[in-house]
């Protein structure tokens, strides 16, 4: 599809009447697809896509993408049943499946997409494959030359929304295969049928020379709405791999006078601040919110199967549906790439907003080697990071609400903590950094007695029973496995480290990489409670320990870390012809070697500062720690976690120079902090 020099324009006209559920779909190829299969298609030259912003869904390329179901097929169940029995669902699900192989979109210069949901190439990608890995190298991209997505309830630069497509709904789970029980279904085959409900993009990137901007900013009553990210704004149940957002757009952002003032109303005045994500609910550079919801419903379809099911058939069953990222970075322009998350909840229940770097929230599910290169402010007001603002476990009770299910697994007591493990939110390898000056993180609001807010950190704001781990090589993916039973990742891997941090203000939590770190309540993440009777105690035990949260071979750095040739000289040239923070520093000049910029930055040492900002003590609340690693730890693990170039910690409660609270910590192993890099040097 190719449109005229200047752009073509796609609209769809209609609009929701009062109480109207109806949908209206708008895209630059084909509006809606179910079980498509399409080969180099290419869309080009288009202007603008826009559709309703309530019920429009607008994309690039596809609107809506779904798997049909075998209940589409036919009505007699005796039929779907001998289909199921004679083993041959795979061949059946395998015709349902839409795929999308070498399918690009262009827009030209100032392209944009908008609607309730909307995405760069997709909005709303229910099942399916996108595969681009037939391109050039440094060529894996579907999206070209955005410029914004304009949405409401969700927006990202490849999708608005990425779920595991009929799975999504708990009543149906994998019994859309006609909702029989009793029936007997190959192992194997189980699988399929679930991979045939579960997204898959590769190889699918969104390259932008100018950059661009996602907004999504609807509150509603469902908790996943206003949901903004550079490439996916909502992810659950989602495989994305090799696919890089380059780049978003640097905006103007006026911070305070003073970073660490209790009052910066300059961030959230639109007139005086742009960013280039900002999302209701969730912001994140890379995906705004990425859980486990959709893929929770595979634990009420494993009813279908006749037989017990062994131990590692319910944990494949189980793993192949949580959300995994891996070798997908995001990239800011040289001027760096701010977030926003901000909103007010009707019925005076307080502000809301999850900001991170690389993700917004992420709630089950893993990130493997993914980065987030050059952001200037991470803004947000429950939770805020350098690199993921909030990161917890999946809700497990809804994994398993019918606990009757695991009645038919062998040997429960060693399986229930392999299953939760595979909910425990993970980062492997993976870091972030700022602009050559420095980033600000900030997490502005305050909590009340009913929500927990303000927590910031250089890399993550709120850490509730994750783990991150740099120099990781535990199992990963089959691909890695260098015989049937060795599964050990052997892919790039490094530090998981926070680099050229300037500023981390929470208004209760502050640290200078985590703000506020603590074991993953049952109660609070739907818990074990409907496991009662099935697990012995010792089982118990064991089962909460793979939820308290761990840190492993982590760093916090300040300004003008970890700098490298060229990143510095095409921030100095930006910010000579754009102006911005830290112009003075620019003044010093481009350079030709890591030797001249190393001996150039040499008399240049900044630091970082931490604050909590709480300025009053108040019985019913927590917080008013701060740390130049952690603001408060709860419980944990920590091993090998550094500090480096700390400047100011302050807060009013407790502050430390590498933590500000330690209450019941598990193992504290190689930590460092408060080092300078170039002894002898001042300010």
């Amino acid at each position: 599809m190719n449109g005229i020099g200047d752009g073509f324009t796609v609209e769809a006209t209609g609009v929701r009447e009062e109480n109207s559920v109806r949908d209206y779909t708008a895209s630059g190829f084909m509006a809606r697809s179910n079980s498509t299969k399409v080969e180099n298609a290419h869309v080009t030259n288009l202007k603008s896509v826009t559709a309703a912003n309530d019920g429009g869904y607008a994309a690039g390329f596809v609107a809506i993408s779904k798997t049909g179901g075998l209940a589409e097929v036919g009505e007699d169940s005796t039929q779907v049943k001998s289909l199921i029995e004679a083993n041959r669902l795979v061949t059946a699900i395998s015709y349902l499946i839409p795929s999308y192989t070498n399918c690009t979109v262009s827009y030209v210069n100032g392209g944009s997409v908008t609607g309730d949901v909307a995405g760069g190439f997709t909005a709303d990608f229910q099942s399916g494959t996108v595969d681009n890995s037939s391109r050039e190298a440094n060529d894996f991209y579907a999206v070209y030359n955005l410029d914004a997505v304009n949405g409401q309830s969700y927006a990202g630069g490849f999708a608005g929304r990425v779920y595991s497509g009929a799975l999504a709904d708990a009543s149906k789970g994998i019994s859309i295969l006609g909702g029989l029980t009793g029936v007997n279904v190959n192992l194997s085959d189980l699988l399929s049928v679930i991979n045939a409900y579960v997204p898959y993009i590769q190889y699918a990137g969104v390259k932008s020379d100018d950059g661009f901007t996602v907004t999504a900013t609807k509150l509603t009553e469902d908790t996943t709405v206003g949901s903004a990210g550079g490439f996916v704004g909502y992810a659950s149940g989602a495989q994305i791999s090799y696919s890089d957002v380059t780049k978003l757009k640097h905006t103007i952002v006026t911070p305070p006078d003073n970073l660490e003032d209790t009052s910066a109303p300059t961030y959230y005045d639109n007139t005086k601040s742009t960013y280039a994500v900002t999302g209701g609910r969730y912001a994140g550079g890379y995906v705004g919110d990425m859980d486990i919801g959709s893929a929770a419903s595979v634990g009420g379809g494993l009813n279908i199967l006749g037989n017990s099911i062994e131990v590692t058939g319910i944990l494949d069953a189980l793993s192949v549906v949580v959300t995994t990222i891996e070798h997908s970075d995001v990239t800011g322009g040289p001027g760096g790439y701010a977030v926003l998350a901000t909103g007010d909840l009707d019925n005076s229940k307080g502000k809301v907003g999850m900001a991170g770097g690389y993700a917004g929230g992420i709630y089950g599910g893993h990130i493997q080697d993914s980065q987030a290169v050059n952001f200037s402010y991470i803004i947000g007001e429950i939770a805020a990071g350098g690199y993921v603002g909030e990161m917890q476990p999946g809700d497990v009770a809804k994994l398993l609400d019918n606990a009757s299910v695991l009645s038919k697994v062998l040997n429960i007591d060693t399986v229930l903590a392999s299953v939760l493990q595979s909910f425990v939110p993970s980062i492997r390898n993976s870091s972030t950094n700022c602009v050559p000056c420095g980033g600000a993180v900030r997490a502005n609001a305050a909590s009340d007695t009913t929500v927990q807010r303000g927590m910031a950190g250089g890399y993550v704001g709120h850490n509730m029973g994750g783990t991150i781990h740099g120099f990781d090589t535990s199992r990963w993916k089959d691909e890695y496995a260098e015989n049937d039973t060795d599964k050990t990742y052997n892919g790039p891997m490094s530090l998981c480290k926070a680099e050229r941090i300037r500023s981390v203000y929470g208004h209760e939590y502050a640290g200078g990489y985590t703000g506020l770190m603590e074991p993953a309540d049952t109660a609070k993440v739907g818990g074990l409670k409907v496991l009662g009777g099935l697990i012995s105690v010792n089982n118990i035990l064991g089962a909460l320990g793979v939820i308290y949260p761990v840190q492993t071979n982590t760093a916090v750095y300040g300004p003008l870390a970890g700098l490298d040739v060229d990143t510095w000289n095409s921030w100095v040239q930006y910010v000579g012809k754009y102006g911005g923070y830290g112009y003075e520093l620019a003044k010093a000049g481009t350079v030709t070697s890591q030797e001249e910029l190393e001996t150039k930055l040499a008399d240049y040492i900044y630091g970082y500062n931490v604050v909590a900002g709480r300025g009053q003590f108040d019985s019913q609340l927590y917080g008013g720690d701060a740390g130049g690693y952690v603001g408060c730890m709860n419980s944990g693990t920590l091993t090998n976690c550094m500090a480096y170039d700390a400047k100011l910690v302050s807060a009013m409660h407790s502050a430390g120079g590498f933590a500000g609270q330690m209450k019941d910590v598990i193992d504290y192993r190689t930590m460092d902090y408060y080092r300078k890099r170039y002894e002898g040097k001042t300010r």
